[in-house]
């Protein structure tokens, strides 16, 4: 289980947001990660990938430019949310 997935995705979405990284180096790095996500077992990481995977396959389309797509990404690395794995000690 890769139970902090949705963060490591988070911080290369960021890296791209921030012009550290290239779109392509992005995507390189994402698609894998988006194709096995199911077996990691986090929740979180599974919906992010797949709204991620959903704007991507629009800007691919044609359907947004690169800023537009910008846009609508910002708002995933700002959003959190989380699962606790096991109940709270008594």
């Amino acid at each position: 289980m890769q139970r902090f997935l949705d963060l490591e995705i988070r911080d290369w979405l960021a890296r791209y947001l921030a012009g550290e990284i290239p779109l392509h180096a992005f995507q390189a790095w994402f698609a894998p990660v988006a194709w096995n996500v199911e077996q990691s077992g986090n929740r979180a990481a599974e919906e992010l990938a797949y709204e991620i995977e959903l704007h991507l396959a629009e800007f691919s389309k044609g359907h947004w430019t690169e800023v537009e797509l910008r846009a609508l990404l910002r708002p995933l690395v700002g959003t959190y949310s989380f699962s606790l794995d096991r109940a709270p000690s008594p």
